[in-house]
């Protein structure tokens, strides 16, 4: 069956999807007239912009193909590997947070940071790369059972590279 598409609005487009570039259509008074300066160091640019244009409203799904997506090479994000686009999306993902002032929309993109740390976690370590998954997994555990949690982690990281 065909997953039943929606409407989104800002918490869901900062914490779940974010729409795709082919399909988007939005008004030119929704652009801000003053970009933040961390829009200028994203390398996932589409993803900040529509978070900021989320703003001014819910983006509204229209049941049309209006267009088809392709990958080839020399493309810049299909050229990327696995890691490589979940750490660029991470990093848009955090340089957003810093520019966000709503609580509710912070704790939504924040989630999201979460999400993305949490799959990075086994890519890493499937690569061998054991102090980018010890760094990641430091950086998600804070509490006090987290942090239980993450001296876990790091005794079993330290025995792989025994």
């Amino acid at each position: 069956p065909k997953k039943k598409q929606r409407d989104l609005d800002i918490l869901a487009i900062l914490e779940f999807q974010t729409p795709k570039t082919l399909t988007t259509i939005f008004r030119s008074d929704t652009l801000p007239n003053q970009y933040p300066k961390e829009y200028g160091k994203v390398f996932n640019g589409d993803a900040f912009l529509f978070s900021l244009l989320a703003r001014e409203g819910p983006f509204k799904y229209l049941d049309i193909i209006s267009g088809a997506y392709r990958e080839h090479k020399g493309g810049i994000w299909s050229e990327q590997n696995v890691i490589e686009q979940n750490e660029k999306q991470l990093h848009t993902f955090k340089l957003l947070y810093n520019v966000l002032d709503a609580e509710n929309e912070r704790e939504a993109i924040r989630r999201r940071i979460e999400r993305k740390r949490l799959s990075l976690l086994p890519l890493y370590i499937k690569k061998g790369h054991l102090i980018k998954a010890f760094y990641t997994a430091k950086e998600m555990y804070t509490s006090p059972l987290d942090r239980s949690f993450f001296y876990i982690f790091k005794f079993l990281i330290k025995s792989l590279v025994k």
